[in-house]
């Protein structure tokens, strides 16, 4: 949306006019760049520059965390997010992108683990439990995936939205219980 790609692009110049040279600014400008403007490469490198100015702040370890896993770069966003998670452990964003990044190098009761934490913190949000789910699959472990699926039910997502979002988004509905 037009409208929002502009409101967005005025909040991340407004940003960046408080503290040009901030981490945090840098961060809003990388997030502008890689979320809306579609330019991963000068993302990382507002990132770098984040980096190297904040080098302990979680969420800017975090976040170049998710950059480097969008690369496909596993080792720098293992190292980034776990550094992020050592600093924040109760940061949702984090925790979904560590169990991401454990269940791409087959660890998966890290991932698990990880990804049993973010759903947890984030206890309406469906992309946890499906890619917890899915974490679960991965390890031939459909009744682990299943169990994901009724604990998220328990804990107030309803079924048909439940339903349509795994249907939806990885198509993965086939693990759901009649």
């Amino acid at each position: 949306d037009p409208a929002v790609s502009r409101r967005a692009k005025e909040a991340m110049d407004r940003a960046v006019a408080l503290s040009p040279d901030g981490a945090r600014s840098r961060l809003a400008k990388a997030r502008y760049l890689f979320l809306v403007a579609g330019e991963s490469n000068n993302a990382r490198m507002e990132m770098d520059q984040a980096l190297r100015s904040s080098p302990n702040d979680a969420e800017v370890l975090a976040y170049a965390g998710t950059l480097d896993l969008d690369a496909g770069n596993l080792g720098t966003s293992l190292s980034n997010l776990e550094r992020a998670r050592a600093s924040d452990p109760r940061s949702y964003n984090t925790l979904y992108a560590l169990m991401q990044v454990y269940a791409f190098l087959g660890r998966q009761a890290d991932a698990i683990a990880a990804g049993s934490a973010a759903v947890a913190l984030a206890p309406g949000n469906m992309q946890p439990v499906e890619y917890l789910a899915m974490v679960h699959l991965g390890n031939a472990d459909t009744a682990g995936a299943r169990e994901v699926v009724r604990k998220a039910i328990a804990s107030g997502i309803s079924v048909p939205s439940l339903a349509a979002y795994f249907a939806g988004y990885q198509e993965v509905s086939w693990v759901l219980e009649d």
